[in-house]
């Protein structure tokens, strides 16, 4: 199977609706994919805000995975005092330039390290199309353990998959790439009884975000300090850094 995957173009004209990301403790915010109200951008515009990296499909991670039981995957240390959430929408540019700017430094200096556990809470945003269906990947991905890897493909290929007719036979692609049963994989898919499921937790993860004052994506909780946006990897340093030492 090729390795080397094009980029599918943008179509322009489609409108993003911008809305000012609330905080709560003390709250560091940037660039963000948020939930509409008054300024308008082009979505052209709101990907050209990224410059997605080549990356390997078949990029695996190497970390234990393990879930609560209610949609919610973890990875890193299960006594780790330090618990790091990100509120993402896959299909946001911003949260993919999160990923490529800081997340795997993260992973690499923390997660792999045990000095934290990571979780991710699916948040896709009504304007991204694509962004649920991405979501039911990595929860389809999930069921044979690998929810982190079809994470982090979908965010390596975001701008192949965001706007092509037919995102199910990526993530099939994706699915096999990354170590999957790709037969297994698009039952899931195509499972209403899973996806009603997968809804549930997204309705979820949605009403937690609005409790914790989280309107746009991505946004991180480090214990109970909040980050805003596509922050440079030395702002999660120092706050996990802080975090380890309270």
């Amino acid at each position: 199977m090729s390795k080397s995957l094009k980029t599918i173009p943008l179509y322009a004209g489609i409108l993003v609706f911008g809305y000012i990301a609330g905080s709560i403790f003390g709250t560091i915010e940037e660039d963000n994919c948020k939930i509409a109200e008054t300024s308008v951008i082009s979505l052209e515009d709101e990907q050209s805000q990224t410059k997605p990296q080549n990356q390997n499909p078949e990029q695996k991670s190497t970390i234990d995975e393990w879930t609560d039981g209610q949609g919610h995957y973890f990875i890193g240390s299960k006594e780790a005092k330090v618990t790091f959430l990100e509120y993402t929408d896959y299909q946001c540019p911003y949260c993919q330039r999160y990923f490529f700017s800081a997340y795997n430094e993260i992973k690499e200096n923390f997660i792999k390290e045990g000095k934290i556990k990571y979780s991710v809470r699916a948040f896709p945003l009504p304007f991204h199309d694509a962004a649920k269906p991405a979501t039911y990947a990595t929860l389809c991905a999930a069921d044979q353990g690998g929810f982190f890897k079809m994470h982090e493909a979908l965010f390596m290929f975001q701008n192949e998959w965001s706007y092509a007719e037919s995102v199910e036979d990526l993530f099939t692609k994706y699915a096999s790439n990354i170590g999957l049963d790709a037969t297994t994989f698009k039952a899931c898919m195509n499972d209403k009884w899973k996806i009603k499921t997968f809804d549930k937790i997204i309705s979820a993860n949605s009403t937690e975000a609005g409790n914790l004052n989280i309107s746009g994506t991505p946004s991180m909780i480090i214990n109970n300090k909040t980050i805003v946006g596509a922050q440079p990897y030395e702002v999660f340093e120092t706050e996990i850094n802080e975090a380890i030492s309270q």
